[in-house]
């Protein structure tokens, strides 16, 4: 077996090898002439390397087969193997290409592998495999899967051993960038080599689980000494399946180390360990419990029955001879059994007894009274299998057999004795450590099976928007519907399946009550039919979710760009206080001494620091002033700003801006989003990369002027020729893009005719994986449909570039594709210097176009900005972000996020300031898990699973030093401002502004105004669908805004004015109604949404309509405390209430309106009960 890299000889070199008319390649590297080592899309050669002296492998493509699935091969390969530096992986030294075009890598040499060496040896046992290969394989697989890059094709050929029997992994041709967020399919999707790889193809949400499985049926080869592909030209694929578990089965592995196995090989991958980290430290503890008795035992345990336990026997069992007694005994545990210390019922541990757990039976054991050199059997209970099981896998396996024959007369026993007293003690010892670990990594198991939860409701989900007309104006398509549609539908994608199957993505650009207005994204307008329905897109909330568990994994397998992520979040008591900084002056005057205070502890910050900030006390205000004087102090440094809300995200960068424009920021977000802000659309990636491209673009431009008026070449005769060659490339590309559609759209609409035949034969029912397949051919044609539409804008580029050069380039634009080259050699000679500028120019097109037209240099414009500001999913979905880290990464409004959604942005930080209000509304999962509740209970999860934020678990176990609250408001007037404070903060937010400068009197008097509909003849709700509306209080909204109206036009102050509601219904109602008070008035802008929609806004005046009165005295999810305090919280100068105040006092159950009115009745100089007429 030749060593790894070694140097030989070049003189044994050249007696061993015809070097007559040897085979070079590039100049370097000497081919052997031995046999090349084939595969299924390459073929390995060894050779000679005279630069280093030393043998290496050249891993060619193969000629045979498929040519883009060998390139996809080659390049994983290339990609794993570049980044993956392990020593037990094989190294990559360099990747070329040959002289006759071959692509080739060049890895180190190593003659032999697992799979010859297994052929040799004889089958071996466990800790042998798992010290001398098991451990370094897993040990390189983990290390990769840290990397994010899964192997899926380990097996004992791609096991190389060097001579020194040291296992490196090699082959990966089908490995995968676990950062990839969509499943696997077309190329490598179902690749692998069965029974080594699973049954199932990649779905991209198990991928690491594949090789577990993988390693699994590894080691079970290499511990039987079979190898299930040495015949695999006579197996069929299930029979190799049957193979591995015959194999499996026979093998007499004890029942902790089978039910690991077993688990590994599950069909299902979610019964497997997650990563090959988490089945490593499974091996690692058993491989340590063999190993702590004494190879010089001979591990027999010895027993002795006792009077009781006989009885015992006996009474159970019946009469019996004690030799019966003792094979009965023994047949219970000489296969299954396990130790535990004994316990009394209901009593502590015995410290001197065990417990032995067999079958079905329990024995307890004490040692031997004198010589201590076996047990006595002092009493045998029989136990339900079930019960007995449980006890007996949480119990100490340990390396033994047991005999009721005389012990030996020697130490070695009593040894034994005590040596199993000692692994009992430390297996409990270990349990209870774990048990602690456990308990604390309960919140992250929580985090994973709410994911699963949401991934489940939302495959499961049928929420559709039925549209019975539509209408199209330009480019956009107007659907009517009979149902009220909430206005945060904006800015999300909807599909329309086609009864061809065709399924149209659409954007939804606005709403307006009971119509929405759509832009098709993959369709002419035309194509929306008249009527239809607008379905959720799984797919892309698939992908949201598994961006999620992504960040999830990163931090919980310490991963993510700060390893102590994970610990901090399990303790957050153990984070270290703000350092100590030097005084700053802010940049803004609003920073009052609690915001400086805040201030200081960030810019201190070593880890994480939470900002609690209620309603108005200027959140945006402090944030700014963070990144200004973190960024003054750190230069070099970068900044992630993240908030689940756009409005958030937007506030702060025009926060920012209003006081220095100097800061580099890029705003994560797509182009023409109705939810970005006007004013921050220019910071949008996109935008910034084109701009930076236009840069490019005018230097090159520059410097080959400069470079042609130097050397007297006519550049503009180049220009004509190269665009002519760009032109025709082009036009090929036209030609077999249309082909290739063409191609697709048959294969589309044969498994269209398959769904429709397989509807018909299952009466009714449609096949996911045929549906799948249709998305995954439409999503191919959508891609190539796009490309020719890029194409055709290409051509016409450089036909009008053409046109615009000179008069002849102007008659050359209009040629077809075989007149155009006839006149390429005219405009391109054969010389040095044409040849040298066209390569120049080639480059600098090239350069170009990659820069502005490919998403490569994304991470190069985040890496060289100062702040990228993005929502917590949104960044995630931007390619690059994974290779660019942060310093600091600041979340707001942290309380609206959930925990898994606020790991994203902080996966990739150093440390974290999170700013937001635990009392303000949670996030908005609640309902959907209520909605539910088979979900919920087949999850096993509780409302106060789904209502716990990452900021107020913070909030509630960090150091006082690392927690901040803001307490003086600056929104609301003092009147609304006390209300707030004492009805949810307990006295403890403060209102310094005493008056407003909006006048609403003789109407309104006072900062709060309750007009309450309790003498009403009908002040009652009624439903409207699911929803409840009062067409009361709507109609008294109306005649408000009129009042209003009229002060603002007598003193002709122009007024923002929100009118709230809690249910969508209501929202509805009252726009019916006010819908041409919002189009007509000049001085009032009038705002009208739920209480979900206003959180982080705010306006002069907020008109809250409570909906809700009824005689059964029921006030729904108007209990909730959060809910109410953003509905009051939202005004500046006026409050006005509009609802039953005699029943939302006297409403059952938890209710929040109780302490407002209390408040409201005792606070005369500020706020007043109108009855309504």
């Amino acid at each position: 077996m030749g060593k790894a890299f070694t140097t030989v000889d070049v003189s044994v070199f050249a007696r061993e090898t015809d070097l007559s008319s040897p085979k070079q390649i590039k100049d370097r590297y000497v081919l052997d002439p031995s046999e090349p080592r084939p595969g299924g899309m390459s073929i390995v050669r060894k050779a000679y390397d005279h630069v280093t002296g030393q043998f290496v492998a050249l891993k060619f493509l193969s000629r045979i087969g498929d040519d883009k699935k060998a390139n996809t091969l080659f390049f994983r390969e290339f990609g794993a193997l570049d980044k993956l530096k392990h020593k037990n992986i094989v190294r990559l030294i360099e990747a070329d290409v040959s002289e006759n075009g071959e692509k080739f890598l060049v890895l180190e040499w190593i003659e032999s592998d697992l799979e010859k060496y297994i052929s040799r040896h004889s089958a071996t046992s466990f800790a042998e495999f798992f010290d001398q290969f098991g451990n370094p394989i897993l040990d390189a697989i983990v290390y990769a899967q840290s990397l994010n890059f899964a192997h899926r094709d380990i097996k004992p050929k791609n096991i190389l051993i060097t001579e020194n029997e040291v296992p490196k992994i090699a082959d990966y041709g089908i490995s995968k960038y676990v950062d990839d967020l969509l499943p696997s399919v077309g190329t490598v999707a179902g690749m692998g080599s069965p029974p080594y790889t699973p049954k199932e193809d990649d779905d991209g949400l198990h991928t690491f689980t594949r090789d577990v499985y993988s390693f699994a049926a590894l080691t079970i080869d290499c511990l039987s000494g079979g190898l299930f592909e040495s015949d695999e030209h006579n197996l069929t694929k299930e029979q190799k399946f049957d193979r591995l578990q015959d194999s499996f089965l026979a093998l007499n592995l004890d029942v902790s180390l089978k039910n690991i196995f077993e688990r590994c090989l599950s069909d299902n991958p979610k019964d497997r360990p997650a990563t090959a980290s988490a089945l490593q430290a499974e091996l690692e503890n058993y491989n340590e419990q063999l190993k702590r008795l004494s190879p010089k035992l001979d591990r027999i345990c010895y027993l002795q029955l006792t009077d009781a336990s006989i009885n015992s026997l006996t009474r159970q069992l019946g009469q019996l001879p004690t030799k019966a007694l003792e094979e009965h005994i023994l047949e219970e545990i000489n296969e299954v059994f396990s130790f535990s210390q004994y316990q009394f019922p209901n009593s502590e541990k015995s410290e001197g007894e065990l417990t032995l757990w067999g079958v079905t039976w329990a024995f307890r054991l004490k040692p031997s009274p004198i010589k201590k050199s076996y047990f006595d059997v002092t009493r045998a209970w029989m136990m339900s299998p079930s019960n007995i099981e449980r006890l007996r896998e949480d119990g100490c396996i340990l390396p033994l057999k047991f005999s009721f024959s005389k012990p030996p007369a020697d130490s070695e026993n009593q040894k034994l004795i005590k040596n199993i007293f000692l692994e009992v003690l430390a297996h409990e010892s270990q349990k209870d450590d774990e048990a602690l670990v456990a308990e604390k990594e309960q919140f992250f198991r929580r985090l994973y099976t709410f994911l699963s939860a949401k991934n489940e409701i939302e495959r499961r989900s049928q929420e559709k928007i039925v549209y019975e007309n539509r209408s199209i104006v330009g480019e956009s398509v107007t659907l009517e519907t009979d149902e009220y549609l909430p206005s945060d539908l904006v800015g999300e994608e909807r599909i329309i399946k086609l009864t061809s199957g065709f399924i149209i993505r659409c954007e939804i650009d606005d709403v307006r009550s009971t119509s929405v207005d759509v832009t098709p994204v993959n369709a002419r307008p035309e194509d929306v039919p008249v009527s239809g329905e607008l379905l959720i897109n799984t797919r892309q909330i698939a992908q949201a979710i598994e961006r999620q568990r992504v960040a999830l994994d990163s931090v919980f397998y310490n991963r993510s760009v700060n390893p102590n992520l994970k610990q901090i979040l399990l303790e957050p008591n153990s984070v270290s206080p703000p350092q100590e900084v030097n005084e700053v002056t802010p940049a803004q005057k609003e920073i009052d001494p609690g915001k400086l205070d805040a201030l200081y502890a960030a810019l201190g910050n070593q880890n994480l620091l939470a900002i609690e900030g209620p309603p108005g006390t200027g959140k945006t205000t402090l944030i700014t002033e963070i990144i200004i004087q973190y960024l003054k102090a750190h230069p070099t440094h970068r900044i992630l700003l993240s908030s689940q809300t756009h409005i958030a995200l937007d506030n702060v960068i025009e926060s920012i801006f209003s006081v220095s424009k100097d800061l580099d920021i890029v705003r994560i977000g797509k182009p023409g989003d109705q939810k970005i802000a006007k004013q921050v659309q220019h910071l949008l990636l996109d935008s910034k990369v084109e701009s930076w491209s236009k840069k490019v673009a005018e230097k090159a431009a520059t410097f080959l002027s400069e470079w042609a008026l130097q050397t007297g070449v006519d550049q503009d005769q180049i220009a004509i020729g190269i665009r002519v060659e760009k032109l025709l490339a082009v036009l090929l590309f036209i030609e077999n893009t249309q082909e290739k559609i063409e191609s697709l759209e048959a294969a589309h609409r044969t498994l269209d005719e398959e769904q429709g035949a397989y509807i018909e034969r299952e009466g009714g029912v449609t096949s996911d994986a045929l549906e799948m397949a249709t998305e995954e051919k439409q999503e191919e044609i959508e891609v190539l449909k796009e490309s020719l539409k890029s194409l055709r804008e290409n051509e016409k580029l450089l036909r009008d570039a053409l046109k615009n050069i000179s008069d002849e380039g102007k008659e050359l634009s209009t040629l077809a594709h075989n007149e155009l080259r006839e006149w390429l050699d005219v405009y391109l000679p054969d010389d040095q210097k044409t040849s040298h500028f066209r390569k120049l120019v080639e480059l600098s097109e090239q350069w170009i176009l990659r820069v502005g037209k490919t998403q490569d240099f994304f991470p190069v414009v985040l890496g060289s900005s100062q702040v990228i500001a993005g929502t917590c999913i949104g960044m995630a979905s931007v390619p690059g972000i994974q290779d660019v880290s942060f310093d600091l990464c600041i979340v707001d409004e942290a309380s609206k996020a959930t925990p898994t959604e606020i790991l994203v942005p902080m996966a990739r930080s150093k440390k974290w300031v999170l700013v937001g209000d635990p009392k303000q509304l949670p996030p908005f999962i609640e309902q959907e898990f209520l909605a539910d509740k088979d979900i919920v209970d087949e999850f096993g999860l509780s409302i106060d699973d789904l209502r716990i934020t990452v900021l107020e678990r913070v909030l509630d176990r960090l150091p006082n030093e690392s927690k901040k609250k803001l307490r003086k408001q600056y929104r609301m007037v003092e009147g609304i401002g006390d209300l707030v404070s004492s009805c949810f903060y307990n006295g403890d937010l403060q209102s310094p502004k005493k008056t407003s400068d909006l006048d609403l009197k003789p109407s309104f008097a006072y900062p709060v105004t309750w007009l309450t509909t309790s003498s009403l003849k009908n002040p009652f709700e009624s439903t409207s669908g699911s929803s409840f509306q009062n067409k009361c209080e709507a109609e008294i909204v109306s005649k408000v805004l009129d009042r209003i109206e009229f002060v603002a036009k007598a003193k002709k102050r122009k007024t923002s004015i929100a009118v709230i509601a809690g249910y969508t219904g209501q929202v509805a109602a009252i726009k019916r109604v006010i819908e041409k008070q919002i189009r007509s008035s000049k001085w009032l802008h009038i705002s009208c949404n739920t209480v979900d929609a206003f959180q982080g806004r705010q306006a002069d005046i907020c008109i809250y309509s409570v909906t809700r009165s009824n005689r059964h005295r029921r006030i729904g999810f108007l209990r909730e405390f959060p809910r109410l305090n953003v509905a009051l919280s939202r005004a500046k100068s006026h409050l006005i209430i509009i609802g039953d105040h005699l029943f939302c006092r006297s409403a059952k159950g938890q209710n929040p309106f109780i302490d407002v009115i209390t408040h409201i009745e005792s606070n005369s100089e500020f706020c007043e009960i109108q009855e309504e007429q």
